[in-house]
């Protein structure tokens, strides 16, 4: 599988979030051809939090999420007057590249949401920095809510807006490539099927002159029936629900994984958008998160007239 993650050394400071047990380690890793976002991973104790909701950050899965912001203070203000909920005040770090400061928010659902600023330097410096034929980045990450109107409110208040080129393409017909006599595979999954009858809204929203390929993915649900996170995360629970991964030969790597012995959820999964058309595949890590790889192609693979 290309693009292994790298250790990112600037976690070699030691940083710890608040609530979170002084003896936990902690490493930040990245895509060696993506240096924009990272995954923080925190060993804790035994013992932790193992279910609720909101997460506490010693839970199990993924408890935080964190912004970059120009000014933490003007953001902190502006949502504070919004009527935010503030976790942690500003506390500085050491870093090998230079201090950040950072605090812990709230947002309308209760996800803990990090702020961080960067002070100018070079170890921050990702200005000149691209992903443009980069064969593995980090893609989105996947939030599920009740609320989709006030939870597309908040982050738009960030500089999130809608990416229009990932609106889907209509009258896609994907049953010549699906075999339909399978049962649903979001029940054989997860137990629960997808479909809009359970849920509301969908967008996949982008951060104006973001260099990196992320997105944020609001889905709204309207069935009353995502879960409080526990142990065994599902498609159907309540914040951050998956991660994605662009990545290429798809295929090769979920070969890869099979052989690997990684435990793989739904394969063959087929998506037709304004900008082209994808296929990906779900899998699990050692504790169960539910992860994704997904290759873009060209708009018509599918078959239909562009």
């Amino acid at each position: 599988m290309s693009g292994r993650p790298a250790r990112w050394p600037d976690i070699g400071s030691g940083s710890q979030r608040p609530g979170q047990n002084s003896s936990a380690r902690s490493v930040a890793l990245r895509w060696p051809s993506d240096p924009y976002m990272h995954v923080n991973l925190v060993a804790c104790d035994a013992g932790g939090r193992q279910q609720g909701w909101p997460k506490s950050v010693d839970q199990l899965g993924s408890t935080v999420l964190t912004l970059q912001v120009a000014d933490l203070d003007l953001e902190v203000r502006r949502l504070v007057d919004d009527g935010a909920r503030i976790r942690v005040d500003a506390e500085t770090t050491a870093r090998l590249s230079g201090p950040t400061r950072s605090a812990y928010i709230e947002d309308p659902d209760g996800n803990v949401v990090e702020l961080l600023e960067c002070f100018p330097g070079r170890g921050w410096d990702y200005t000149s920095c691209t992903v443009a034929g980069a064969q593995t980045t980090f893609l989105h990450l996947q939030l599920n809510t009740y609320d989709y109107e006030a939870m597309s409110r908040f982050y738009a208040g960030f500089g999130f807006a809608p990416d229009p080129l990932s609106e889907g393409r209509p009258n896609v017909d994907y049953r010549q490539l699906i075999d339909m006599s399978r049962p649903n595979p979001y029940i054989e999954a997860f137990g629960r099927p997808l479909n809009n009858k359970v849920t509301n809204s969908v967008t996949l929203f982008q951060l104006a002159g973001d260099h990196s390929e992320m997105h944020l993915e609001i889905m709204g649900w309207n069935d009353g029936n995502l879960v409080v996170p526990g142990p065994d995360p599902t498609f159907h629970q309540l914040g951050i629900m998956r991660y994605c991964f662009k990545t290429v030969r798809h295929l090769d790597v979920l070969a890869e994984l099979k052989r690997r012995g990684v435990h793989v959820l739904i394969e063959n999964q087929l998506g037709a958008y304004k900008w082209g058309d994808s296929e990906w595949f779900y899998f699990a890590d050692p504790d169960g998160n539910v992860l994704c790889f997904e290759e873009w192609f060209p708009a018509g693979r599918w078959g239909e007239k562009v």
